[in-house]
């Protein structure tokens, strides 16, 4: 029971990072100028993307190599 819980934390986890990665990369194409404290935007969404691929290949990780049970709810879909 702990270790499906610590699994799903983990998961949580990366999953909100991957969002709140997005979200931000969506404010800065959507609004680029209104970012006052980015003036070099393809710096900024670049970042944004290094976070979204850590928090991505993490996820990854944690799904694929350690035993997920089967009946759990579909990560995937959140």
């Amino acid at each position: 029971m702990i270790r499906t819980t610590i699994i799903d934390a983990l998961l949580a986890k990366y999953k909100g990072e991957m969002l709140e990665a997005q979200a931000n990369i969506e404010v800065y194409l959507a609004n680029p100028v209104g970012i006052g404290e980015h003036p070099d935007i393809i710096a900024a969404i670049d970042e944004q993307i290094t976070l979204y691929t850590d928090a991505n290949e993490k996820w990854n990780t944690v799904n694929d190599e350690f035993d997920i049970d089967p009946t759990q709810e579909d990560w995937d879909a959140r």
